[in-house]
């Protein structure tokens, strides 16, 4: 059940534009001087921008088959919870019914 909350979370965030952002520093050339001087260094910056425009309707659907997988694995979690509950009573009935008193 926790997978697939997790998998709403995923589909609902590729809604969302996406950012990056990366950086890079690196030397021009090494002189044997001094190696580590500002002249002989480069260094890069940049920032990404991406927006799912024309995947909206896809996108919509992803997340609204995550929110069915989570309802159905909801039921069968309390399905699994309630069959559990109705085992014990029955043993329990069982128990009481011919006169032997377990707790449990």
């Amino acid at each position: 059940m926790h997978a697939t909350s997790a998998q709403v979370g995923v589909a609902t965030a590729n809604l969302l534009p996406h950012i990056s952002l990366s950086a890079s520093l690196g030397s021009e050339a090494f002189k044997p001087g001094n190696p580590f001087t500002a002249a002989g260094s480069i260094w890069s910056a940049g920032v990404s921008l991406t927006q799912p425009i024309f995947h909206g309707s896809a996108l919509m659907a992803q997340r609204r088959a995550a929110i069915a997988d989570y309802n159905a694995a909801l039921a069968q979690y309390q399905q699994t919870v309630l069959n559990a509950f109705q085992n014990i009573a029955d043993k329990r009935w069982c128990y009481l019914s011919i006169g032997i008193c377990v707790p449990l």
